[in-house]
């Protein structure tokens, strides 16, 4: 099953687990949101459709920015494109922005969070598309 790892040079291997980890980390904050979900409900009296209405939004608005990464891949390579996405800080995830974080956490009701939330998800999942087509 794995013999095809085997027969990769250990560039084609590094290219491979860091592609891997790449996919792993963006994915990551998603499946987070799922699992606390049930707490955050409770604990803050939200509807499960509010919920759902947040990670929906989440997932199709962050989808925006692969598609307009694929096609600026598609104009300048692939490679390119990952490594500018690999290298720029997101503006969307706000790891690094203190301003945006703050919004989000200021945000009372789901059409406040979603109204900071869907400028700039977009920018959240660049990375996606073109690590898929790397690692292929």
């Amino acid at each position: 099953m794995f013999a095809w790892l085997r027969d990769l040079t250990s560039r084609e291997r590094r290219t491979m687990l860091a592609c891997w980890g790449g996919w792993t980390l963006d994915g990551f904050d998603q499946q987070l949101y799922s699992y606390v979900v049930p707490t955050v409900i409770a604990l803050w009296g939200m509807s499960t459709g509010a919920a759902g209405t947040i990670g929906t939004v989440t997932v199709v608005t962050s989808s925006f920015g692969g598609w307009f990464a694929g096609a600026l891949a598609d104009r300048f390579g692939r490679v390119r494109v990952l490594q500018i996405a690999t290298r720029c800080p997101r503006v969307g995830d706000g790891y690094l922005s203190p301003l945006y974080q703050w919004l989000k956490g200021a945000a009372v009701k789901t059409n406040e969070y979603l109204s900071v939330l869907c400028p700039l998800a977009p920018g959240t999942n660049p990375r996606e598309p073109n690590v898929v087509a790397c690692a292929a």
